[in-house]
């Protein structure tokens, strides 16, 4: 790989019969399409999920992994029999059912060293990056490789880990010392 290639896989977008759920890609084909989609059966395992496809048949999504109104595996329009209209846009939007945030495994290779993300709704969170590439430094050819990572772990005060650190360490000796005199 050269010195300004980048390589990403992993990356997935909605297909246009799924929507999000809990970060996950849900197949709307499995809803049951009787009685609104079964959005009021209490006993229906897919009631929730199955709300959320029939929003976004009905409005176009907000943001995030998926740009257009869900249609079936056909390309027809995905419908539920006897629906009234109990599906507002404005319930649909206040239940977040217009916005998918489906979870990346995304891989980058990235020998520049840089990372550039782009869209609405993209968000990175624990990431891992390596490389290994030909760094060409006098010629040797040799390889190199960087390793980063970022913890979903949130510190108060907002500080970092290091910060944190050394904050416990000084109040460790501050207690020390009050205690010694």
């Amino acid at each position: 790989m050269s010195s300004n290639e980048v390589s990403v896989s992993g990356l997935r977008n909605l297909k246009k019969y799924e929507v999000e759920w809990n970060g996950k890609p849900f197949n709307c084909m499995t809803c049951d399409t009787e009685s609104c989609c079964k959005v009021e059966d209490d006993s229906y395992k897919n009631q929730f999920s199955c709300y959320k496809c029939r929003c976004q048949a009905m409005y176009k999504p907000k943001s995030g992994s998926k740009i257009d109104k869900v249609v079936s595996g056909t390309g027809s329009a995905f419908k539920c029999e006897t629906c009234s209209n109990l599906l507002s846009k404005e319930k649909c939007e206040s239940l977040g059912y217009l916005d998918n945030d489906l979870m990346q495994n995304v891989t980058v290779m990235d020998c520049s060293q840089n990372v550039i993300t782009s869209g609405d709704g993209n968000v990175l969170d624990n990431v891992k990056m390596e490389s290994a590439c030909n760094n060409g430094k006098g010629g040797s050819g040799g390889q190199s490789k960087n390793t980063s990572s970022s913890s979903s772990t949130k510190y108060p005060f907002g500080l970092n880990a290091s910060q944190f650190k050394i904050s416990i360490i000084v109040i460790v000796v501050l207690i020390i010392i009050l205690l010694l005199f």
